[in-house]
């Protein structure tokens, strides 16, 4: 009796760690299967396009944008660069600015001034990532920063595009082939001329849209907060720049003297003026006095 009592938790015991094995198999499977089922959507919407084609015939060029902000913009952007050349991409354009925001200038003598100013740092870069690594990338690089401000990404459907300069390749390389024999030698060979410029244009425009299929463009625009920064530099304002008291005052004597010294000198060419105005003045009195006594002697 007591051997079937204690028997009874044991079976049950054995019964639940049955359960759970079966239902964590169930659920990983669940898993896996969603997780096939995923790849395979990601597959045909890789391989399908809206406009009906499908197969190697589909050309979706792939563009994104992102903005975050970081801690330190240049570890940042060498990050950056690092993530995309693990993914066997490269940048393209990088540029790193820091726009002033707010300035303050301290005096510290005639001389010099503490100067403090506050920056914005922030770097744009331009990538072209393997377009199966775009996600992966976009993901990486997004971890860099504790803040992103705006993502966007743009699929353009470059399929007819593809397909039309591959049919006007074709139809080109027909004419050529089907050239009248009736037509002059100097006119056939201007018209082929023509004809296999054109077809070269669109082989390199198919170039163009399959570089552009495989690396996808992204476009990034890093940024943290403002930076203070402190320095001191020389006294840019000329104004301050002065003689001592002394030296400046002996300046003045000297310049005083010298200024006398040239008016002396331009009165010295005005002499010939000077005397005629003295004689002038001379026989002015004269004459008033001669006309006196002259009144004098009529009374």
């Amino acid at each position: 009796m007591d051997g079937r009592i204690n028997g009874k938790p044991t079976v049950m015991k054995y019964i639940a760690c049955l359960l759970c094995f079966v239902t964590v198999l169930f659920i990983q499977g669940c898993y896996n299967n969603s997780g096939e089922y995923k790849g395979e959507l990601a597959a045909i919407s890789d391989s399908v396009s809206v406009t009906g084609l499908s197969g190697d015939s589909v050309k979706l060029v792939r563009k994104a944008s992102i903005q975050f902000k970081v801690r330190d913009v240049e570890k940042s952007a060498r990050s950056v660069s690092e993530i995309a050349r693990n993914m066997g991409g490269m940048i393209f354009d990088q540029q790193l600015e820091a726009v002033e925001t707010g300035r303050k200038e301290l005096r510290l003598g005639n001389d010099s001034l503490l100067v403090f100013t506050t920056l914005r740092p922030g770097v744009n870069i331009t990538a072209r990532i393997p377009s199966e690594h775009l996600e992966t990338f976009l993901n990486n690089i997004a971890d860099l920063g504790y803040f992103t401000s705006n993502s966007s990404l743009h699929i353009d459907d470059r399929s007819l595009a593809y397909l039309q300069n591959n049919l006007k390749e074709k139809a080109r390389k027909e004419v050529l082939s089907r050239a009248s024999k009736q037509v002059k030698k100097y006119e056939q060979n201007y018209y082929s001329v023509l004809l296999n410029d054109e077809a070269i244009d669109q082989q390199i425009g198919n170039r163009y849209i399959d570089a552009d299929v495989r690396y996808s463009t992204v476009d990034m625009f890093v940024f943290q907060n403002d930076v203070v920064r402190q320095e001191v530099v020389a006294n840019y304002n000329i104004d301050r720049y002065n003689l001592p008291v002394g030296t400046r005052l002996l300046n003045a004597f000297n310049n005083g003297w010298h200024y006398f010294i040239e008016f002396v000198i331009a009165l010295a060419h005005l002499w010939m003026f000077i005397v005629f105005l003295t004689g002038t003045i001379i026989a002015y009195r004269y004459r008033n006095r001669l006309k006196c006594a002259i009144f004098a002697r009529k009374l």
